[in-house]
């Protein structure tokens, strides 16, 4: 992990946010929060998602930090990685077309059922 707790806390105070604020926009607790800037956890993948939003730095900065990814990642390799998104995106958009109806229907409760776990999660 690394230096990614002291960052974000640096990030945090940079916008003049406290802790609470921080959790009220992520959807994750305060203390959850609190123990990822002091090191003692390591963070989900999605609040670093969020957090990068937040406080207007690329994901990938924050990812790399919390040893998601190697990095620095090359121009190269960030292409790379849009290209194999929007590849993906095409094919899941294919598949989603030739699903029939009730195919269709058990994709969004599985989807659904994903969505509610993690915000089950976040609580």
């Amino acid at each position: 992990m690394g230096e990614l707790g002291s960052y974000i806390k640096i990030l945090r105070k940079k916008m003049n946010l406290s802790l609470g604020e921080v959790a009220k926009a992520t959807g994750f607790s305060r203390s959850y929060i609190y123990y990822i800037e002091e090191e003692k956890k390591k963070p989900n993948p999605a609040l670093l998602r969020q957090l990068a939003e937040l406080y207007r730095v690329r994901p990938a900065e924050l990812f790399i930090r919390a040893g998601y990814l190697p990095g620095p990642l090359s121009e190269s390799a960030e292409e790379k990685l849009r290209y194999l998104s929007r590849q993906f995106e095409s094919t899941f958009l294919e598949i989603l077309e030739n699903l029939n109806e009730e195919g269709r229907r058990e994709l969004e409760q599985y989807l659904e059922y994903i969505h509610s776990k993690e915000r089950y999660r976040k609580g």
